[in-house]
């Protein structure tokens, strides 16, 4: 672990380190062609980096327990997250796996769902400020990703995406890097994003969201550079509810 504990933010997230190899070409082909077009303007992650965000953990300590952020921020609830009920929940054998089809999403296709009210086409590459970000879906038409997200209510965990009861939020969306915006235009980039779009629609990839898939990640930027944030596996033994609590800063 770095050296940083009570002074860290928490979070869960997918294949932070190692990745199964279509997922680890398709992120070094998207860089590729991202950096052939806007040269230094791109500022590519690590390979390690590159994440799915499954559901933030972000709170602080309240005597032994976790004051959830997101319920409290959006909410305005007080919800208390137990370490040990938490880990429990995310090593039950009943933990779901579902798999998510990343590109392959071709442009007027109905594919029986939208993102945001936008054609899944649309929403599976943009630049959103200063980061370039691609998206994927679950196969499954019962939105598995959406529904886990809201099945972290039960251990006092609210996704950031689930504002009101009715909200739903069944991305699969990963960082490949930062932009430079003093350095390229919004033209440049729009053109770049369109021509993401249609490289993405040409190929397709299926990846398994489990718990071999999935780390709690403690860091202390929201980017999670590898110098200064610690993954834990989540069937690390090493993690324990102690360990846990422990990242957290005291309130």
């Amino acid at each position: 672990m770095l050296g940083f504990p009570s002074r860290m933010q928490v979070t869960l997230v997918s294949f932070y380190g190692e990745k199964p190899d279509p997922f680890v070409n398709l992120i070094r082909d998207c860089q590729d062609k991202l950096l052939e077009s806007l040269k230094s303007a791109f500022l590519p992650y690590h390979l390690d980096q590159v994440h799915g965000t499954i559901v933030g953990l972000e709170g602080w300590r309240v005597a032994e327990k976790i004051q959830n952020q997101n319920f409290l921020s959006l909410r305005g609830e007080t919800r208390l997250v137990d370490p040990s009920g938490l880990l429990t929940f995310l090593r039950s054998s009943d933990y779901p796996t579902f798999n998510i089809d990343i590109g392959g999403y071709e442009e007027g296709k109905d594919y029986g769902f939208l993102s945001r009210e936008k054609h899944p086409h649309e929403r599976s590459f943009s630049f959103r400020g200063e980061i370039a970000v691609a998206m994927g879906w679950p196969k499954e038409q019962s939105k598995p990703l959406d529904q886990l997200r809201r099945q972290f209510n039960v251990v006092n965990v609210l996704h950031k995406e689930h504002v009101t009861q009715s909200a739903e939020d069944n991305d699969y969306y990963f960082v490949l890097g930062r932009i430079d915006r003093r350095v390229i235009d919004d033209q440049r980039l729009e053109a770049t994003a369109d021509s993401m779009r249609r490289y993405l629609a040409s190929r397709s990839i299926s990846v398994t969201i489990d718990r071999d898939a999935l780390s709690i990640v403690a860091y202390l930027d929201t980017q999670l550079p590898l110098d200064t944030s610690s993954r834990f596996p989540i069937m690390d033994s090493n993690l324990d509810a102690r360990v846990l609590l422990e990242l957290y800063p005291v309130a």
